[in-house]
């Protein structure tokens, strides 16, 4: 369980607007309809998409064709459009690698060929500039083949090694990476297997209205309106500052500035989750979506993305049905195109929030809209 860590200063807050939008609504072929209808309740023709390769065998790897080639007719289709492709580093199921493979194996180079002949895909499909590749994303988690944790020096290097491997194909030297990292559960301190600058152009972070400590959720049976509302301000707290499970929000996000990385939030929503019979969702949390969008609008962020949809293992979709009608008319509110609304960021009161031993100030030094470190014991 990776330690708290907490920036030593936060940069400030740059005022910028509603970042880039993208969203999740499954995979192609039928995913781009389903985008754009996202689009027009949103009034952004300008969205921008997420998709992930299969991670069953190297093949969903190397022939990466039945995904690229929908997305390569939608993102030709209007100006400005951009893909967010999750592309994993080994194959298998669950946290566990397929037979006879290995983080130290690729570490070597033995499975560079598989990355060469996706770069060729992308490539020859037009689209290598078009693609921001979310490689091994959500690796300090211990649900994927290619979680850190297992042999965390050899997945810094493999990780290298990708990204030399597919950015060697002729056309594809300008190939965007992401290094992805999820807030919640970890099973290592994330920032230690960074790959290095040279490595990475952006710093992503998935972030969901998903919470395990204590005086968050479940909310108590019977609970007031008051009571639910100091359990979300206790979750959206913890999802700034990080808790013993993790870094949060606050932090990553100086990371990338101190890195000169584009920051995003590659995968984020409002939940409902059961785990063993118990919601350690925030369910119709309109709360979380303003919060939310308070921190992406007083900052330079590169993108987010919001994921759509009713999965397994979360429900998260706000259009076009949804079971979170607060959440849902809040977002629409705040991030549909500011042509057609106005959207402002909710009064955000001055004062205090400690985690931990750490003591944070909002509105510091005069700028507000930001947060400043007063006590660190990093």
């Amino acid at each position: 369980v990776a330690k708290a860590r907490f920036p030593s200063s936060i940069p400030s807050a740059s005022a910028s607007g509603v970042p880039q939008p993208a969203v999740f609504r499954w995979s192609a072929p039928n995913a781009p309809a389903k985008v754009d209808t996202y689009a027009q309740w949103l009034n952004r023709p300008e969205m921008w998409a997420e998709d992930f390769l299969a991670h069953s065998s190297w093949d969903s790897i190397r022939y990466p064709g039945w995904l690229t080639g929908p997305w390569a007719t939608w993102l030709n289709a209007q100006a400005g459009r951009r893909l967010l492709i999750g592309i994993p580093m080994i194959p298998g199921s669950g946290g566990t690698p397929l037979a006879g493979t290995s983080l130290a194996q690729g570490a070597t180079g033995a499975y560079n060929s598989y990355f060469i002949a996706c770069a060729r895909d992308l490539v020859n499909r037009g689209i290598a500039d078009q693609v921001i590749i979310r490689l091994g994303w959500e690796f300090n988690g211990g649900w994927y083949p290619w979680r850190a944790a297992q042999d965390p020096t050899s997945w810094k290097t493999y990780w290298q090694k990708i990204v030399t491997a597919m950015r060697s194909v002729s056309g594809a030297s300008g190939l965007k990476f992401c290094f992805n990292p999820i807030k919640g559960y970890e099973q290592l301190a994330s920032d230690t297997v960074y790959p290095g600058d040279a490595y990475v152009d952006y710093i992503g972070l998935d972030c969901y209205d998903e919470c395990y400590d204590a005086n968050t959720y479940p909310y108590p049976p019977g609970a007031t309106a008051a009571q639910i509302q100091t359990r979300q301000t206790t979750a959206w707290n913890i999802y700034l500052g990080g808790t013993t499970y993790g870094y949060g929000l606050l932090y990553w996000y100086t990371f990338a500035v101190n890195h000169g990385k584009g920051f995003g939030i590659a995968e984020w929503g409002v939940c409902n989750k059961l785990v063993g019979g118990v919601q350690h969702g925030g369910l119709d949390n309109d709360y979380y979506i303003q919060q939310m969008f308070n921190f992406l609008n007083t900052r330079s962020f590169a993108l987010q993305c919001y994921f759509d949809v009713e999965a397994s293992d979360g429900k998260h979709q706000l259009s076009p049905a949804t079971t979170f009608p607060l959440a849902s008319a809040k977002f629409l509110q705040l991030f549909q195109n500011q042509s057609a609304a106005t959207a402002a960021v909710s009064a955000v009161p001055s004062g205090t929030l400690v985690v931990g031993s750490n003591t944070w100030l909002w509105g510091a030094s005069g700028q507000p809209g930001s947060w400043a470190i007063l006590k660190n014991d990093s």
